[in-house]
């Protein structure tokens, strides 16, 4: 078994745990394989923030800036 590439498994916590809208880059390119895709277009403007939150919870959790 191949380990999951580290992208993947930051997509599948954060759609687990903070219900946001994310995909590998690599869907969409084999090279953005250290990116990653957030949908915001069907949000309303005012729950923005809260998105924007949630991302920032994530990555402090998990020792980022």
């Amino acid at each position: 078994m191949r380990p999951e590439p580290a992208n993947k498994a930051v997509v599948r916590a954060l759609v687990r745990e903070q219900d946001v809208a994310v995909l590998p880059g690599s869907l969409f390119t084999p090279s953005d394989e250290r990116y990653l895709r957030f949908g915001v277009a069907a949000l309303e403007e005012r729950r923005l923030g809260e998105r924007g939150a949630r991302l920032r919870a994530f990555g402090e959790a998990r020792g980022g800036a």
